[in-house]
This record gives structure tokens, C-alpha cells and sequence, in this order.
């Protein structure tokens, strides 16, 4: 690892970090959440509002865009860049 660079309990307390801001950011708003491994699951008409804090929340915590999907019920996948 070259010097200076997170390692990967820094990276992942980052993660972390990003997730719970996220979560009480929705919390604020009364929307539900449940965090599951890497994912976030909130009521579809929250997506758009789920999507944009927690892309927020890990650009500020981890100082990068993160890669999200979003996964329907019905079993669809959709990349969000």
C-alpha cells in the first residue's frame, strides 16, 4: 500500500459512516430504512430522495462518486452514475 492511502478499515468506516448519515437523513424525513450488508432498502417513492443522500453523504465522507444500483421488487437492476 503506498503511503498516505486509506487501507481497508479506513475505506470501510467511510462506507459505514456514509450509510448511518443516510439512514438518519431519512430518519429526519420519516422515511423507514434497513441497511442489509452494502445496500439500503427504503419505500420505492423515497428511491430518488435515497439515492441523492447517500450519494451525498459518501461523497463527503469518503471524497469519491460511489457506484450505486438500485434493484426493483421486481427483481430489475438498474445502474445510477
Amino acid at each position: 500500500m503506498l503511503k498516505g492511502t486509506p487501507g481497508w478499515a479506513d475505506l470501510m468506516f467511510r462506507e459505514s459512516a456514509a450509510m448511518i448519515s443516510t439512514m438518519l437523513d431519512l430518519m429526519n424525513d420519516n422515511v423507514p430504512s434497513l441497511s442489509i450488508h452494502d445496500s439500503l432498502v427504503v419505500p420505492a417513492s423515497k428511491q430518488a430522495l435515497a439515492v441523492g443522500l447517500l450519494t451525498a453523504n459518501y461523497r463527503r465522507e469518503a471524497q469519491a462518486i460511489p457506484g450505486l444500483m438500485v434493484h426493483g421488487a421486481d427483481g430489475s437492476a438498474t445502474p445510477i452514475s
